[in-house]
């Protein structure tokens, strides 16, 4: 597999609409379930796809969880290759950008982990911890209320 993908933000978001409105699908990324892309047992079909495929595209999977989570948790593609890449790098490093919840998902990372934790059920945790994380926000990175200095974060 390669280390980078081979789109951009752009690119991989309209490499997403194609994906999973075509009819092939099933055989590019197997157990998805089109009717329910998102749900746990969807994730973890895919993700078990990854990790038992010898040839894996990369912008597949990448796409595949990008667009599952601008679609839920309303995410924005974007493009952090310069601010994470290597010096003299020339790969496209995507993330999906959470302005409600102060963070981004990193798909290049959330293909590449799955991989490497070998659990097939790393996607659903990445889902579980962002409706976590979406539940919490408020006004303050503490739901809405301020920690004092003595506490334990939440």
């Amino acid at each position: 597999m390669a280390d980078g993908l081979t789109r951009d933000a752009g690119g991989l978001a309209r490499h997403a609409d194609l994906l999973l409105k075509s009819a092939d699908l099933a055989s590019r990324l197997p157990g998805v379930d089109a009717g329910s892309p998102w749900s746990a047992q969807s994730l973890m079909s895919a993700e078990k796809s990854l990790l038992t495929s010898e040839e894996v595209a990369l912008d597949d999977y990448a796409a595949f969880i990008g667009r599952g989570l601008v679609e839920r948790f309303g995410g924005a593609w974007v493009d952090v290759s310069d601010h994470v890449s290597r010096p003299g790098a020339e790969v496209n490093v995507v993330g999906i950008a959470y302005p409600d919840m102060e963070h981004t998902d990193i798909l290049n990372s959330v293909v590449h982990l799955a991989r490497l934790e070998r659990s097939g059920t790393h996607w659903v945790s990445l889902f579980e911890s962002n409706d976590v994380l979406r539940a919490r926000r408020g006004s303050g990175p503490c739901g809405g209320r301020t920690r004092r200095d003595d506490e334990e974060p939440a």
